[in-house]
């Protein structure tokens, strides 16, 4: 640990010179420390989204209604009635379709994207790079030991262990960057169902309103 330490702040001091990583396991890094900021800022958003559709109790649409109905009993006007009925109805049926947009969002857009990928193989990736970055300070650190004393062979053998802790951890990570393409994918398919679950939605809505309305209007 105090090895580590001491050739951190070395590196960082420019007193002592550090393994580059590979091209793409630098880009890796790179997307993976982003990509954890980036689908928790969707997540986020979505569920921002969909917070009124699932609000405990009554939702806005269920109170809407609610108001309606109790306006509908204070008049003996039939058209005002008719008209207050079947907004009620309108928002009802809506609030309805609003908690089943929620049920498929959380089942086919959280569960089976962003949970799987922050929750599980993200929090893997960063391990596994995390654990290289440990492997490089071992690597250099013990590779100056033993270039200071050559003829020690402990040191020489410490530092031999060291490089194939290193070489084993990069072609660990390097066989994660083998996996991306995959994640890309599913990032496609998961938004393309977001935007499918959307659309259904608000399709669903503008049908249900446009039917209860018609009867309103005709009132």
């Amino acid at each position: 640990m105090f090895r580590r330490l001491k050739q951190n702040v070395m590196v960082k001091l420019d007193m002592a010179k550090q393994t580059e990583f590979p091209d793409n396991v630098t880009r890796s890094i790179t997307f993976c420390e982003q990509s954890k900021l980036d689908v928790a800022a969707i997540v986020k958003a979505v569920e921002s989204m969909i917070s009124k559709f699932k609000a405990v109790g009554m939702t806005p649409a269920d109170s809407i209604a609610n108001i309606c109905s109790n306006l509908a009993v204070k008049t003996t006007n039939e058209k005002f009635n008719k008209v207050m009925k079947n907004v009620e109805k309108t928002l009802v049926e809506i609030a309805k379709t609003e908690r089943s947009t929620v049920k498929k969002i959380e089942t086919k857009f959280f569960e089976c994207w962003s949970k799987k990928w922050l929750e599980e193989t993200l929090i893997i990736y960063l391990d596994d790079i995390n654990q290289l970055k440990k492997r490089r300070l071992d690597k250099d650190g013990l590779a100056q030991s033993a270039n200071k004393y050559p003829d020690d062979e402990t040191k020489q053998q410490k530092s031999r262990e060291a490089n194939l802790r290193y070489e084993e951890q990069l072609a660990k990570v390097q066989q994660n960057i083998q996996e991306f393409p995959a994640h890309y994918t599913k990032t496609t398919e998961a938004i393309r169902e977001l935007m499918n679950i959307l659309a259904d939605h608000f399709d669903k809505c503008e049908k249900i309103t446009a039917d209860h309305l018609k009867y309103a209007k005709n009132g």
